[in-house]
């Protein structure tokens, strides 16, 4: 059985999340409001973080990869698709963490 998070929507404007994955995009470690977020539980947290993103996978793998070797992070706009829950726009800054990645998300205001 899943847990369920809660609905994102207007009042969820601003929220944000951390999530560390290696230079492959498995999801190494995550915050409660990344969970929340992609609407998955801390323990299932064995997942590849570019699977939440549709039409830019390779792309999400190439900077991931230019991140953890240590060049500048990298910034993108990107619909997020949280699991069983509906898509929605996030700012994405990708850092290096050691050998890893640190994604941090922010759900993109409405305009």
């Amino acid at each position: 059985m899943s847990a369920n998070y809660g609905v994102l929507g207007a009042s969820n404007q601003g929220m944000g999340g951390a999530v560390i994955t290696d230079r492959a995009g498995t999801i190494l470690s995550l915050d409660t409001d990344a969970c929340r977020l992609l609407n998955i539980a801390n323990r299932r947290k064995v997942r590849h973080l570019t699977n939440f993103f549709e039409n830019c996978r390779i792309e999400l793998l190439h900077a991931l990869q230019r991140v953890s070797d240590g060049a500048a992070p990298t910034h993108f706009r990107l619909t997020l698709r949280p699991r069983e829950r509906r898509p929605v726009q996030v700012s994405v800054a990708l850092t290096a963490h050691g050998p890893d990645v640190q994604w941090h998300f922010r759900v993109a205001e409405l305009s």
